[in-house]
């Protein structure tokens, strides 16, 4: 089984998700986060729609670097169009271990909300100017942190379960960390529990689907809470995605 910070050790350039329809439905205004992403797409969406506190938080242990990087070309770049080209050119160059395929220009730019429009992205570059990220290294099944957040975001982490437990136990250990995560949220906090790539309605029952995540009517079962919640948005890839989330009441 291949260990999880060899299997994330890859930086991407931009989020291969639609940010900004799938982190669209919450407040961040004067909220904190914690957020896993190396793209940094995430937390840049946090910033740009009001967050006080940004916290990331991933495996990876390239992402700050790719930040002051990535944080150097926005504010140098004149536009959108040039701050694409910079990021196309410098996957390239780097030495930061990072997906060099980039998903073009259009979908980049309409599934990101500092992307969305040049009067977007000068304000992002004002955000940037002002505010700063923290940064720590390590793994969402590790985490012991004191600290609470208004919202926390897991991506699409969670389609990997596989590589850290084992078929058999995989309800348990899914239980014993959301029981963890759920610790971590303040009242009325909602956790983006996973991200779900090619996912409709009819998939809601289905439930024998190769990955465990996606098996929704299992994982109600499973945690035995009410609040979890599956919207749906124009995906990615061209296709419908869902958003799987919990609000902590």
């Amino acid at each position: 089984m291949r260990k999880m910070d060899q299997f994330f050790d890859i930086v991407y350039p931009f989020a291969t998700e639609n940010v900004k329809d799938s982190l669209g439905n919450f407040d961040f205004k004067n909220q904190s986060v914690l957020t896993v992403g190396s793209s940094l797409d995430q937390a840049f969406h946090s910033l740009f729609c009001g967050a006080e506190e940004v916290v990331v938080y991933d495996i990876n242990t390239h992402v700050k670097e790719y930040y002051e990087c990535k944080k150097k070309m926005l504010l140098e770049a004149k536009n959108r169009q040039e701050f694409y080209e910079k990021i196309k050119g410098f996957t390239q160059y780097t030495s930061i271990p990072i997906y060099q395929k980039l998903d073009g220009k259009y979908r980049t730019f309409s599934s990101n909300i500092y992307l969305e429009s040049e009067e977007a992205f000068e304000k992002m570059k004002e955000i940037l100017q002002k505010h700063s990220l923290e940064f720590q290294t390590g793994s969402i099944y590790k985490m012991n942190m004191e600290k609470t957040f208004d919202r926390i975001i897991f991506s699409n982490i969670l389609t990997y379960l596989w590589l850290v437990t084992s078929k058999e136990n995989k309800k348990e250990f899914f239980k014993r960390n959301f029981d963890k995560w759920e610790k971590m949220l303040n009242k009325d906090g909602i956790l983006e529990l996973c991200y779900l790539y090619h996912f409709e309605r009819q998939d809601l029952l289905i439930d024998e689907h190769k990955t465990f995540i996606y098996n929704l009517r299992t994982i109600y079962k499973t945690l035995g809470v009410s609040n979890l919640d599956i919207f749906f948005i124009p995906g990615f890839f061209d296709e419908t995605d869902g958003v799987l989330t919990y609000t902590k009441k």
